[in-house]
């Protein structure tokens, strides 16, 4: 088995000349330009909106802490996959990677409103936390519906001057450094320790004083988010309407695929584990 860092170098080796590295990605937004979003593109967000809403209406969900969960997401892969073929791969191996990608999961959820699950205080991925992934995988978050502040927006401490998100280096690195969930989790900020993916609340004040502050990311359906996993980030519980959001996962790979999503080489939402030691493993979502 290989470790991601080495993988990671024999796949920019490959692709040939590209001095673009993942690991000075923290998070991207307002990129609609660089992207070049057409009329095209929001069509296709309102026809995956409207999928959305007769997938809710049918029940075809799993309630899963603060969110509903799409059973299915690949009863959107044609859809899927337009918005990645078309908008995101080309940007993502050459202003994000420096390679060929591979987007080995995808999950689709809706955030309701505390009223429609009757949820009073907000757990998992709604608390302030780092995903504990590789360093070499990134999420894109696409809205795909307009958030507002009352929309239940994600979140993320970003530094006042430079824009960026505050990172935090993980505990699982490759196969030969890797603490799973039974193992001791030890995660470090300059001085101070901690042993969970959940952030502790007395190291607020550390990054405030350091720059890092709270900044809610608000957007128009369609609006993309580019960030490493590891960044401290949150979701919210929306006070009045609920936000739809589709998250695919992507990560170097030494091939170039006809295809970077599909079914048979990515992991379907909540039915997969997210992350692995194999930089080289496919999920096959034929396969249940």
């Amino acid at each position: 088995m290989k470790k991601w860092g080495e993988y990671y170098k024999e796949c920019k080796k490959l692709y040939g000349n590209n001095n673009k590295s993942i690991y000075d990605l923290t998070i991207q937004n307002n990129i609609d330009k660089k992207l070049k979003l057409d009329k095209k593109y929001f069509n296709l967000i309102d026809e995956i909106n409207l999928k959305l809403d007769k997938c809710f209406q049918d029940k075809l969900y799993t309630h899963n802490s603060n969110a509903f969960f799409v059973n299915d997401c690949f009863l959107f892969e044609n859809e899927f996959s337009n918005l990645i073929e078309i908008y995101l791969r080309d940007y993502l191996q050459n202003q994000i990677f420096g390679c060929f990608i591979h987007c080995d999961h995808v999950t689709l959820y809706k955030t309701p409103t505390s009223s429609e699950t009757n949820t009073k205080s907000a757990t998992n991925s709604w608390l302030w936390h780092m995903d504990n992934s590789p360093q070499e995988q990134i999420k894109v978050m696409i809205y795909l519906n307009d958030v507002g502040p009352k929309n239940g927006p994600f979140e993320v401490l970003r530094n006042e001057k430079t824009n960026e998100g505050l990172k935090i280096t993980p505990s699982r690195i490759d196969h030969t450094n890797w603490k799973g969930k039974k193992d001791p989790w030890t995660f470090k900020y300059k001085d101070n320790t901690w042993n969970s993916t959940r952030i502790p609340d007395n190291l607020f004040g550390l990054f405030k004083k350091d720059g890092y502050i709270p900044h809610k990311i608000i957007g128009n359906k369609g609006h993309i988010s580019i960030f490493d996993n590891n960044i401290i980030h949150r979701g919210n519980i929306p006070p009045e309407s609920h936000r739809y959001a589709v998250v695919f996962q992507f990560k170097p790979i030494n091939k170039n695929l006809p295809k970077v999503f599909s079914k048979s080489i990515t992991g379907n939402g909540t039915h997969h584990p997210v992350f692995t030691k194999d930089p080289e493993f496919m999920w096959d979502s034929n396969k249940k």
